[in-house]
């Protein structure tokens, strides 16, 4: 991260400072699962919002709700999978915050909104953790598409054509970089 900071324009999101800030009030992540959860989310979400100049808000401005997680993710773990122990431990729960209600179809594709407070349209590539941060982009935005890093090309961003293009990775992708140009 700091050497992309200094070597290049690229402007970084890495909301891991107020993570840590945040983490003692809250749970940030799912306990058997390396991705964050909705909260965890919110606060990376609310880092993009301010890096495009728009009007952040912070998880303390929100009543945060608990809610039994179904799917993908509940007692599904990757690292309760890594550790070969799949299956076997407790259910964990979602936590979130009722002005962004979760969304059932996470990996839809695509989210269109009239009601929404910025115009602009968002084309969202990155890895698994990109899921978590559609419903805020979602809610916020006119448009927004969303795909995986490794199915992205020139011709989705030309057929898109998004305002806004953001690349979601994790350290552990950042060899992914070198795949990527911002000549246009």
């Amino acid at each position: 991260v700091d050497y992309i900071c200094q070597n290049s324009d690229i402007s970084v999101v890495y909301p891991k400072d107020e993570m840590r800030t945040e983490k003692d009030a809250w749970q940030l992540y799912f306990k058997y699962d390396t991705h964050y959860n909705c909260l965890g989310a919110l606060i990376a979400y609310e880092q993009l919002i301010e890096s495009l100049g728009k009007e952040r808000e912070y998880l303390s401005d929100f009543e945060v709700q608990k809610a039994g997680m179904k799917g993908r993710l509940s007692g599904k773990g990757d690292l309760e999978n890594m550790m070969g122990f799949s299956g076997r431990f407790n259910y964990d729960y979602e936590y979130y915050v009722s002005e962004y209600p979760l969304l059932s179809d996470w990996e839809r594709p695509e989210y269109s909104n009239s009601d929404s407070i910025y115009e602009e349209s968002i084309l969202l590539v990155g890895d698994s953790f990109r899921i978590s941060l559609m419903p805020y982009f979602s809610k916020d935005f006119r448009s927004v598409k969303t795909i995986d890093f490794l199915a992205c090309t020139e011709e989705i961003l030309g057929e898109y054509q998004p305002d806004i293009v953001i690349l979601e990775l994790l350290e552990r992708y950042d060899e992914v970089l070198s795949y990527y140009s911002l000549d246009n």
